[in-house]
């Protein structure tokens, strides 16, 4: 079985993303110097990627296509083509072993036979913040609404000690709207995860993002970088 890994969250100006992360008073980890990436960690649960994406990037969707498949142009597609906000979800096997970078392929296998498809495995190395060399592997999965699978990275990311200024310490749910027939799929492969709220809709989207802080108050990340009170 599945539970959520982390939550993508696109936005056009990574830099400027950050400045405004920072004023809610999270903590914002970039990648590396040169990434095009950063996280808000929390010490338990799914944690919070943001990703610059820009229209600009559309063309590689093509070369993706001739290189790991379908599934992986659809992915490139939808991340350049959505809005800024919650753009997309990682999931994770909860058993260790195939979590990971050896034995991630053993993931295909283990989706097919709840009637998930999945082309190539991608298997990416890139600099943490401190220069360390990490590797990483994902899985884009058909269709592109489905989220994708990722393993652990091959050196430890997050931090054991994580504090926001703004007393935040955990993604308490994540409300995923999908059309029926994938409704019943991720109901299958991730229906021990506590942090996911499933509910039948039209389209599919990360609906609602409720954070809890550490008085036990509930707050809604919008998709516009602020938080309400709900």
């Amino acid at each position: 079985m599945y539970k959520i890994s982390h939550l993508q969250y696109k936005v056009k100006n990574l830099e400027n993303a950050m400045k405004k992360f920072e004023q809610l008073g999270f903590d914002v980890e970039r990648a590396n110097k040169k990434s095009k990436n950063a996280f808000i960690w929390f010490e338990t649960g799914p944690y919070i990627e943001l990703i610059e994406m820009n229209s600009n990037l559309m063309p590689f969707a093509y070369l993706f296509r001739w290189i790991y498949g379908k599934a992986m142009k659809e992915r490139w597609k939808k991340w350049c083509g959505n809005k800024e906000g919650f753009v997309d979800f990682a999931i994770e096997t909860i058993e260790d072993e195939c979590r990971n970078i050896q034995n991630f392929p053993k993931n295909k296998k283990i989706l097919k036979d709840f009637g998930i498809k999945s082309n190539k495995v991608i298997t990416w190395n890139r600099k943490n913040s401190k220069n360390e060399k990490i590797s990483f592997s994902y899985l884009p999965i058909i269709p592109a609404s489905l989220p994708f699978v990722v393993s652990d990275y091959s050196m430890n990311q997050r931090p054991s000690q994580v504090i926001h200024k703004n007393n935040i310490e955990k993604i308490q749910t994540v409300n995923f709207k999908c059309q029926e027939k994938e409704h019943e799929l991720l109901k299958n492969i991730l229906k021990n995860d506590k942090h996911l709220k499933l509910t039948i809709g039209t389209n599919s989207e990360i609906d609602r993002v409720l954070l809890k802080n550490k008085y036990g108050k509930i707050y809604r990340l919008t998709n516009h970088m602020m938080i309400e009170s709900e």
